[in-house]
């Protein structure tokens, strides 16, 4: 395979993930109550590597973790009938925790930032008094494999 263009070498990819680990240090105003996710498998280093910078920065140990999602990805096709996923590896609580994933990555503030500012897109359901075949076409016309049915 033939290499098109080289978009950062090996310094700048650390120079540009250590300007991540200020901004969020900064944004978060320290990091008592950060933690680090991962997604499987590209971004598990990259979390490892965002964490081990703050740890240089701040002197402090936060959590790191990671979450396969290849299960919930609708843009793949299944490998197999019954896929492997790993564990997800979270020695940690996410429930008292401000975990950084697009929050930090769109520019915005944890603190000041919703859920719907950063969700993936417009949130779709049924009702239960809606047909099998109108949720098959809402999932078929947005692409999704489940749809939540909500009163």
């Amino acid at each position: 395979m033939r290499l098109k263009a080289q978009l950062m070498d090996e310094a700048a990819l650390g120079r540009a993930l250590m300007r991540i680990s200020h901004e969020i240090a900064e944004k978060n105003k320290g990091v008592e109550n950060l933690a680090l996710i991962g997604i499987r498998r590209r971004g598990e280093p990259i979390a490892r590597r965002i964490r081990d910078n703050i740890r240089q920065i701040e002197g402090m140990e936060i959590p790191c973790g990671s979450v396969d999602i290849r299960y919930y990805r609708d843009d793949l096709h299944p490998l197999s009938e019954t896929p492997e996923l790993r564990r997800c590896e979270l020695d940690f609580s996410v429930t008292d925790r401000d975990v950084v994933l697009r929050c930090v990555a769109a520019g915005k503030d944890p603190s000041e930032c919703s859920a719907g500012e950063i969700m993936s897109g417009g949130a779709v359901s049924v009702t239960p008094n809606q047909s099998v075949a109108d949720a098959a076409r809402i999932m078929a016309a947005v692409k999704i494999r489940r749809l939540p049915v909500i009163e």
